[in-house]
């Protein structure tokens, strides 16, 4: 069986989350999206301060942050995402 890993990022975007910038991708993987969940309400709790309109935490496998990623944040962004999610995926 193969595992799945979720990812957790934090986004601070516009009004209309349509553009975003990654501010944080912490290096711990969840098993489940419940744990990733979890994991996403204290992060958002601790960034209230970030002078965004909206920040958003997304939950995801890989593939899903790279795609959500590349749909919101500037492209050098998605470079430096890809690189994060490979090493958080080797350990």
């Amino acid at each position: 069986m193969i595992k799945t890993l979720i990812f957790l990022t934090l986004f601070g975007c516009d009004d209309s989350t349509t553009q975003c910038d990654v501010l944080a991708q912490p290096t711990q993987v969840f098993e489940t999206q419940a744990e990733c969940q979890a994991s996403a309400e204290e992060l958002l709790d601790r960034s209230l301060d970030r002078p965004y309109p909206m920040l958003v935490t997304q939950c995801g496998t890989q593939k899903e942050t790279i795609d959500y990623i590349a749909q919101v944040a500037p492209a050098e962004q998605l470079a430096i995402a890809s690189l994060n999610l490979d090493s958080a995926s080797s350990r």
